[in-house]
C-alpha cells in the first residue's frame, strides 16, 4: 500500500519550493499539513485496531505474572514506530479514544479538517466527560471549531472553549475534575542530559501563576548588564527562592550594582493573580457560573470565590463612548485597560496565549500624535492586547488588521492570505454569550487567489527586502 502512494507522488510530482512564490509556497505548506493529519489519522486507527486485536485474544493465566494486551500493543507499536514505550501508549490511547468516544472528531480528522494538535487537545480536555454527555460535548464543540472561514481555534482558546461547553452539559465537571486534580498535585525532579536536570509540577492553578509573575519578577530585577537570558534569570530565581533568598543576585560584575550583593532584603509578597467574575457569582455562594483565571482559564465557582476571600475587588466599568477627553489621550485609564482584557484575555494575534494582563494596550487605528481628534482614539473600541512581540510585528510586519462590529479580527498576511478570528474571551466565557462568529463567505475569508492579489503580495515583499538593504546599508536602525 506505501509503496503504491509513494508511486502515486512520483507521478504527480513534487514542487520544488525553491522556485514556488511566497503565497503559494504557504498554500503548499497547508496542503501537507493536511496529508499529514489524513496520515496520522490511519496510524491512530492502525495503532487502535492492534490493541483491540491483542484485547480479543487475551486471556488471563492462572498465574498474575503476565503482560496485559495493552502492554503487548504498546511493545510492538513502539517497536515498529521507533518511539518509547510512553509515546506508543499515548499513540493507542488517542486511537482508542478517537474510534470509541470522539467519532466526530476522528471522522473532520481524516477530512484533514482537525490537526494533530487540536485532536490531542480535545481529547485531553474531555477525558472525565461522561459517556452519556460525550457526544453533545463534541458535537457542540466541532460546530464552532469547523466553521467555514474561521482561523484555526488552537491553545489556550480551544482550551476556554471546550471547558465552557462542558460546563453547560455538565456544570459539576470541572468542580469534579479540579478536586482530583488538586488531590494528585506533585513535583517531580528527573535527570536529563548535559548535567541538566527536568522539574515537573502539578500546582493548584492561582499558586502556578503566583510562581511565574514571581519568577518574572525576580529575573526583571537585575540590571541591563546582565549577561543572562531572561529565562536563565528565571531557573537561577526558582534556585534563589528554594535557598531562602529573596531577590536575584545580578551578574554585572559591576561594583556599583545595588542587585549584586546577597544582603537578603526582606519582600513583603501577596498573590497577585487576576479573576474575572459576575457579581452573582462573588455574592451567591449557590451561584455555579464559573469565573476566568489570568493564563489558566475557567475555574468553578467555589473556587474563585475562595480566590476572592482577601482579593482586592474592583468592579469592570463601561467608559462612555466617543472621543471624549480622555478618548484623546494616549494611554487609556486603569478602567479602561481593564474592561479591555477581561473582555479578550490574551493576546489578539493568530494562536497567541500570552494572558492579556502581560500585554500592551495598543490601538487598532494608530493614535494621531500631531491631530488626536482625527482618528485612532483611545476608546473600547480601537483598543486591544497584543504581546510585545505581535505588537512590533503589527506595527512594522506588513500585515493588514481590521475589526469588524462584532469585534472579530480580519488579518492579512502579507502574501495576500486572509485569517479570520471572533472576539473570546473572560466576559463571554462566563456571560454564557454566544461568541460564534457571523457566517462568512468562503471565498471572502479564505486567501484571494487572483493573480493579480499574488503579484501585488510579490511586489509588496520584494520592496520590503531592497528597503531592509538600503537601511542596514545606510545603517540605520529599525524604530523601536
Amino acid at each position: 500500500m506505501f509503496d503504491r502512494l509513494l508511486r502515486a507522488v512520483a507521478e504527480v510530482g513534487l514542487p520544488d519550493a525553491a522556485a514556488v512564490p511566497d503565497a503559494d509556497l504557504v498554500d503548499l505548506a497547508v496542503a501537507w499539513q493536511r496529508l499529514e493529519t489524513i496520515a496520522c489519522e490511519r496510524k491512530l486507527a492502525a495503532a487502535a485496531e492492534l490493541f483491540d486485536r491483542r484485547a480479543a485474544e487475551h486471556v488471563d493465566p492462572p498465574h498474575t505474572w503476565h503482560s496485559t494486551a495493552h502492554e503487548r500493543a504498546e511493545a510492538e507499536v513502539a517497536a515498529a514506530l521507533s518511539i518509547g514505550r510512553r509515546a506508543a501508549g499515548r499513540l493507542i490511547g488517542l486511537g482508542h479514544s478517537l474510534r470509541t468516544r470522539l467519532r466526530r472528531t476522528r471522522e473532520a480528522m481524516a477530512r484533514g479538517e482537525l490537526s494533530v494538535q487540536q485532536v490531542t487537545q480535545l481529547d485531553s480536555r474531555t477525558t472525565n466527560v461522561t459517556d452519556e454527555t460525550i457526544a453533545a460535548v463534541e458535537t457542540e464543540v466541532l460546530s464552532h471549531v469547523l466553521q467555514p472561514g474561521r482561523h484555526a481555534v488552537i491553545g489556550r482558546r480551544l482550551h476556554d472553549l471546550v471547558d465552557r461547553v462542558i460546563l453547560r452539559h455538565d456544570p459539576e465537571g470541572i468542580r469534579r475534575r479540579r478536586e482530583r486534580a488538586h488531590a494528585d498535585r506533585c513535583v517531580e525532579i528527573s535527570p536529563v542530559e548535559d548535567g541538566m536536570a527536568h522539574l515537573f509540577a502539578a500546582l493548584p492553578a492561582d499558586g502556578g501563576r503566583f510562581i511565574d509573575g514571581r519568577l518574572t519578577e525576580m529575573a526583571q530585577g537585575v540590571c541591563a548588564n546582565d549577561p543572562r537570558t531572561f529565562q536563565a534569570r528565571r531557573a537561577d530565581a526558582l534556585l534563589a527562592l528554594c535557598r531562602g533568598e529573596h531577590h536575584l543576585i545580578c551578574h554585572c560584575e559591576s561594583a556599583g550594582c545595588p542587585n549584586s550583593t546577597d544582603d537578603h532584603r526582606l519582600v513583603a509578597r501577596k498573590t497577585l493573580v487576576h479573576v474575572v467574575m459576575t457579581e452573582q457569582t462573588l455574592t451567591d455562594p449557590s451561584d455555579q457560573s464559573p469565573a476566568f483565571l489570568e493564563g489558566h482559564g475557567l475555574i468553578d465557582a467555589e473556587y474563585a470565590r475562595g480566590l476572592a476571600g482577601d482579593a482586592t475587588i474592583r468592579p469592570l466599568r463601561t467608559p462612555s463612548s466617543g472621543p471624549g477627553k480622555r478618548a484623546l489621550e494616549y494611554r487609556p485609564g486603569r478602567d479602561l485597560a481593564d474592561l479591555v482584557r477581561a473582555i479578550y484575555g490574551h493576546c489578539q494575534w493568530l494562536n497567541c496565549d500570552v494572558p492579556a494582563w502581560n500585554c500592551d494596550i495598543d490601538h487598532l487605528k494608530a493614535f494621531k500624535w500631531d491631530d488626536p481628534e482625527s482618528g485612532g482614539h483611545t476608546t473600547l473600541e480601537n483598543l486591544g492586547p497584543f504581546c510585545r512581540g505581535h505588537h512590533r510585528l503589527k506595527t512594522y510586519g506588513e500585515w493588514t488588521i481590521k475589526r469588524d462590529a462584532s469585534g472579530a479580527l480580519d488579518f492579512t498576511a502579507p502574501t495576500g492570505h486572509k485569517y479570520y478570528t471572533d472576539r473570546t474571551g473572560p466576559i463571554q466565557h462566563i456571560t454564557g454569550a454566544n461568541t460564534r462568529p457571523p457566517s462568512r463567505d468562503r471565498q471572502t475569508a479564505g486567501r484571494s487567489t487572483t493573480p493579480d492579489t499574488r503579484r501585488a503580495a510579490r511586489i509588496r515583499a520584494e520592496r520590503r527586502r531592497n528597503r531592509q538593504r538600503s537601511e542596514q546599508a545606510a545603517g540605520s536602525e529599525e524604530p523601536f
